[in-house]
């Protein structure tokens, strides 16, 4: 028999250390300015960009401050401050995995102003393919910050990376569910990192951009905690699929309401949505025969496009919303949350969580 699996709320890093929830609301905003190497691909590209992050009060070895760069100590240090608030869970678990969306490392670490004011999308990918070896300026993330992560977590068991973007962050979710449900592990920790806002990470994405009529790039990390330490919000359903080459999301919205009909003791309370841009229209009109009363949440709307980081965002989000609820008036007729990710490869994913039936 499928043991249950419990979702423990982490740690959202934003620019600014803004709160995520704070930003949906409207109540605060991200600062943003435009990416220079967005006029060399003819983009509207704005960017919010995260600092350096000070991890001293963690003590991490010194190979970890002699080989990690800016865009691996925000994974490192969000992942590990999520195990650090979990300590019981993470003291309890023999077998801990750690499921990670994350890309490359441009150490490119400033656009150059000059040459991009004028330069074509030819003329910058000849001049970084020229001036920088390409396996020199994209060193593999997961040999640092995954290595160093498990390391710090003390995690020695399933160690799996994914992609960069909304889809990496998704698979990373639901394949620790599976390994948890399986029991190959008690523990995993769950996360993601948008990809270093870089000219580099332009053109890696460029067809997927152009989609955009106004692109806004976040640099985010994000970590949660699955496990069958029981706690007050489960996972009571996941789900992930893949839409037909040109077509729309129509038939997978269809699939999503009958499985949500399996659940009629739990009320949604929140539709939390990463992805699709370029189709929000379109998702939020079909959503709505999904949703009832349950309130429509477009995570870009509040913080941008920040990737594999999305999806343990959202999840965040949830919980801390669930949480809030337990005393509301409505307690007992909304006790669930639906996070869905809609990703750039045509993929479709969901978690939905909430009180034990």
């Amino acid at each position: 028999m499928l043991q249950p699996i419990y979702l423990h709320r982490g740690l959202t890093l934003l620019p600014g250390q803004a709160d995520l929830r704070q930003l949906l609301s409207g109540a605060t905003q991200l600062v943003s300015t435009a990416v220079p190497a967005g006029s060399a691909l003819d983009l509207e590209c704005h960017g919010s960009y995260l600092g350096d992050v000070d991890m001293s009060d963690l003590a991490p070895d010194r190979s970890v401050k002699k080989t990690t760069e800016r865009q691996s100590r925000w994974l490192i240090n969000t992942a590990v401050r999520t195990k650090d608030a979990l300590t019981p869970l993470f003291s309890g678990a023999e077998t801990k995995g750690l499921y990670i969306g994350l890309g490359t490392v441009d150490c490119d670490e400033a656009d150059e102003q000059a040459f991009l004011a004028s330069c074509t999308t030819q003329d910058l990918s000849d001049h970084k393919l020229t001036h920088n070896n390409p396996m020199v300026g994209l060193i593999l993330l997961n040999t640092t910050a995954t290595s160093h992560i498990s390391q710090m977590c003390q995690i020695t068991g399933q160690n799996c990376c994914f992609s960069h973007l909304q889809d990496g962050g998704a698979n990373a979710a639901i394949e620790a569910s599976y390994d948890l449900a399986e029991q190959r592990i008690e523990l995993a920790l769950v996360g993601g990192g948008a990809h270093k806002i870089t000219p580099w990470y332009l053109l890696a994405n460029e067809t997927y951009w152009r989609s955009f009529s106004k692109l806004w790039l976040t640099e985010a990390a994000a970590f949660f905690v699955m496990s069958h330490q029981p706690s007050a919000n489960r996972l009571l359903a996941r789900y992930r699929g893949r839409r037909g080459s040109g077509g729309d999301w129509t038939a997978l919205i269809r699939q999503l309401a009958l499985h949500l009909t399996e659940w009629p003791k739990h009320r949604l309370m929140q539709i939390i949505i990463s992805g699709g841009m370029p189709d929000q229209q379109q998702i939020k009109l079909q959503l709505q025969n999904v949703a009832g009363a349950a309130e429509l949440i477009f995570i870009e709307d509040g913080c941008g496009f920040i990737g594999a980081a999305s999806c343990a965002a959202a999840v965040n989000l949830a919980l801390e919303l669930l949480q809030d609820n337990v005393a509301g008036p409505d307690a007992e007729g909304l006790d669930a949350v639906l996070v869905l990710t809609l990703g750039p490869s045509q993929q479709f994913s969901y978690l939905l969580t909430g009180k034990q039936p």
